[in-house]
């Protein structure tokens, strides 16, 4: 296995284990908006960047979504969600962690629906590339 694919199923691999912790705290009333909103945008990051990396792209660090989700387009490789809903969990990374700023209007089910959208498939893409070389 090339060193590319390792990165690509390592980031698939944590982005799915923010989407266990996304669909665990999803309902918990205990847990707010913003908690719910940092493993979706972190899920998303993981993926986005994992298809950079299937792609032989090295990533800027960033958190920014839309960011990453341009230099797959720059590609021809188009994202399943909106840049619209990027744009909204863009700043979920930070406000989870500092707590001083509010979130973009976003529902907690809208923040599970495009994470699992996107890591699905950013899974699919993988698996195809993975039997296309195997």
């Amino acid at each position: 296995m090339r060193q590319a694919d390792d990165e690509v199923r390592t980031l698939l691999r944590v982005a799915a284990q923010d989407m266990a912790v996304l669909r665990l705290i999803l309902d918990a009333p205990q847990i707010e908006i913003e908690g719910v909103c940092f493993h979706a945008q972190q899920c998303v990051e993981k993926a986005l960047k994992a298809m950079l990396a299937m792609h032989g792209v090295v990533y800027e660090r960033t958190h920014n979504l839309v960011s990453l989700a341009d230099t797959l387009a720059d590609l021809g490789v188009a994202t399943p969600v909106d840049t619209e809903v990027l744009l909204r969990l863009n700043p979920c990374a930070v406000t989870f962690r500092y707590g001083d700023m509010k979130i973009p209007n976003i529902t907690r089910q809208e923040a599970m629906i495009s994470a699992a959208r996107i890591l699905d498939w950013a899974n699919k893409e993988a698996d195809s590339a993975t039997a296309r070389e195997g």
